[in-house]
Formats: structure tokens, C-alpha cells, sequence
């Protein structure tokens, strides 16, 4: 109610004729969205998927259109990958944008989702720094998980890392972990 009365102090008062107070009752009182609302949209994902169908089918990486894209985007780029990549695929995506490097946690939680489903060992030097020096319950317990549902490899390289990394995870995060990591 304050506000409602602080907009007719000011803004309605100044823009006579130009806002409508009913208007601006539907907005704070009515259900839903007005009629009058303009929706945003976006086709920054769908330029996203389109670079990654070229990538798959064979553009080298280095050649993708990627200038600019947020964090968000590459997430989406990541997430999106196959569950099964070829090694020179890997390889190639990490030459041309550094993912085993980045300086993102959720960017390299997203790589390393693609890391561990495919066995890339060159990247996993980084993956347990990673899991040793995070400590985000949402981005470390499902990395383990992926680990431990990755074969007989996996699932030892994820005791001998959460062994390391445990001390330094806050009690809520070892209780989730524990239960992964059995």
C-alpha cells in the first residue's frame, strides 16, 4: 500500500494521462500476468543447440560461433553434449575454450560431468583439484555420483579424492558425499 501510494505521489502524478492506475492495480492485485505485459524472449539457447549440432557434426570447435556467450550458454552447450564423446572430441572442445582451466566452478562442473561419462584422464588432475578445492554441496556431490556410477576406475578414483577432500567439506556436504561415496 505504501508503494501504491508513493507511485500516485509521484510517478502517476508526474505523467498525467501517460499511466493508468488501474493498470497498475491489475499488475500488483490481479492473478497472473496482465495483457498488457510484454514478455521477454530469446533465441540465445537455440543459437547454443545450433552450434552444438555443427560441432557434432564435425565443425572443428575452434570454428564455432561462441563469442559472447555467458556463462548460462555454456553450461547449456555442455549440459546438452551426449553422454558418449570421443576422445579427439574432448580434446578439441578443451584446446579450443580451456574447460579443464576455466576459472568457473559451474562452467567446469558442467565439463567435468562430460570428463568423468567419457573417462578422459587428462583432465582428471583438475577434476580432483576440483573436488578438493570446492567445496558447494551442488557442485561437488554430482560429480561423485557420476563417478561412482561410472565404473569399477571411477568409483575408486572418487574414495581416494573424497578421502583428500572430506576434512575440508562442511558437515552437511560429508553427510550427502557419505552416502555416495560408500
Amino acid at each position: 500500500e505504501q508503494f501504491l501510494e508513493y507511485l500516485e505521489a509521484t510517478l502517476v502524478k508526474e505523467s498525467a494521462g501517460r499511466i493508468d492506475t488501474a493498470a497498475v492495480r491489475e499488475w500488483v492485485y490481479g492473478p497472473g500476468l496482465p495483457e498488457d505485459a510484454v514478455l521477454a524472449s530469446s533465441d540465445a539457447f537455440e543459437r547454443v543447440d545450433a552450434e552444438r549440432t555443427r560441432f557434432l557434426g564435425g565443425t572443428p570447435a575452434a570454428e564455432l560461433a561462441t563469442e559472447g556467450w555467458t556463462t548460462q550458454q555454456w553450461q547449456h552447450f555442455l549440459d546438452g553434449m551426449p553422454k558418449s564423446l570421443a576422445r579427439a572430441q574432448l580434446e578439441q572442445l578443451d584446446a579450443a575454450f580451456g574447460f579443464t582451466r576455466s576459472d568457473n566452478a559451474e562452467i567446469e562442473f558442467s565439463w567435468f560431468r562430460n570428463v568423468i561419462r567419457n573417462r578422459h584422464l587428462p583432465a582428471y588432475e583438475r577434476l580432483e583439484q576440483y573436488l578438493v578445492g570446492i567445496g558447494r554441496r551442488k557442485l561437488i556431490k554430482p560429480l561423485y555420483e557420476d563417478l561412482m556410477a561410472t565404473g569399477p576406475e571411477n568409483a575408486a578414483f572418487a574414495k581416494r579424492v573424497y578421502a583428500l577432500a572430506q576434512p575440508g567439506y562442511h558437515p552437511i556436504a560429508q553427510t550427502s558425499i557419505d552416502a555416495v561415496v560408500k
